[in-house]
């Protein structure tokens, strides 16, 4: 082979390489929420509750706004973070966790009707929700002696 064509071979693979750690690293410069859901049977002076947590794995701080969730139908209704000072921030690696029972998953939508979570979400200041991973299960699970609720009449 030539030597002219091992050096274009040679800067190309260079070239693709540093692109693609240049894109790694855009990648990782922005703020990345990874929120989780789990179910605790709780103790004894303890009814049977969620642990909700939200972290953010990237390196720019971000606002969280609120949690909610949505039930079988698509309603949705949320609950803000900190509604004083506009959300609660993240910095890099900051966690924020806290405890839900059933009557905190059990809240009334805006036209006034029941809304029954089906799903959990957090969602940031630019109005992207970031879902709780295993926020299914755990709320079959908190719900699972619970009766069904009622269909709405209206």
């Amino acid at each position: 082979m030539q030597a002219s064509i091992v050096i274009s071979v040679f800067a190309l693979c260079v070239s693709i390489a540093s692109f693609g750690i240049a894109f790694a690293n855009f990648r990782r410069d922005r703020g990345q929420v990874k929120a989780e859901c789990r179910f605790t049977t709780g103790y004894e002076d303890q009814d049977p509750h969620l642990r909700a947590s939200a972290v953010n794995s990237g390196r720019r701080p971000i606002v969280l706004r609120m949690w909610g969730g949505t039930d079988k139908a698509g309603v949705w209704a949320e609950t803000m973070l900190r509604y004083e000072e506009g959300g609660h921030r993240l910095g890099e690696h900051e966690r924020i966790e806290f405890t839900l029972t059933a009557q905190d998953v059990l809240c009334f939508a805006p036209d006034g009707d029941d809304v029954h979570y089906a799903d959990l979400w957090f969602e940031n200041t630019l109005g992207r929700r970031h879902p709780m991973k295993g926020a299914k299960a755990a709320l079959r699970e908190l719900f699972r002696d619970v009766p069904p609720a009622p269909p709405s009449l209206g």
